[in-house]
């Protein structure tokens, strides 16, 4: 139930050279190349394959997997769901993105800010089958393979 949710796109660090980079010089690299659509999508999934992994492990957590309790169930999504979504969102924000997609990239996150909101009010919204559909639909449109599937 809780994997199903795993959406979303973020960003991964890259390492660099022997010199520690100050943060001018990160803000300037940042702003002199934006990554393309393939870096943008690798870069998503590998983040997304790593959150997924800690929201699986939410489930492991349950007394009976198959069959949780209300209270196991509430406190996966509001301990470890939540937090992993939001995480993914704050990355995805600060990832330079091509120019031609920040539109996109802005509709995918907007979107699942929006449902994001509403398990945040009731955690039991992500049983329904259209949690956080809109924002794997964008998603995959987009081109991700691991941000955005059930």
């Amino acid at each position: 139930m809780i994997a199903a949710v795993a959406c979303c796109v973020s960003l991964t660090g890259c390492g660099g050279g022997d010199e520690p980079a100050t943060s001018d010089d990160q803000a300037s690299e940042t702003q002199a190349r934006a990554l393309t659509k393939a870096e943008l999508i690798e870069q998503g999934d590998a983040i997304c394959r790593a959150s997924n992994e800690k929201i699986d492990v939410a489930d492991d957590r349950f007394i009976d997997p198959e069959n949780p309790t209300e209270a196991e169930f509430r406190a996966a999504i509001n301990d470890t769901l939540i937090p992993e979504v939001k995480g993914q969102i704050s990355d995805l924000r600060a990832l330079e993105a091509p120019a031609e997609d920040v539109d996109t990239i802005t509709a995918i996150l907007d979107a699942l800010e929006a449902e994001l909101a509403k398990v945040e009010a009731d955690p039991l919204f992500i049983l329904d089958d259209g949690a956080f559909a809109d924002a794997n639909e964008l998603a995959q449109d987009y081109g991700f393979e691991v941000c955005g599937q059930d």
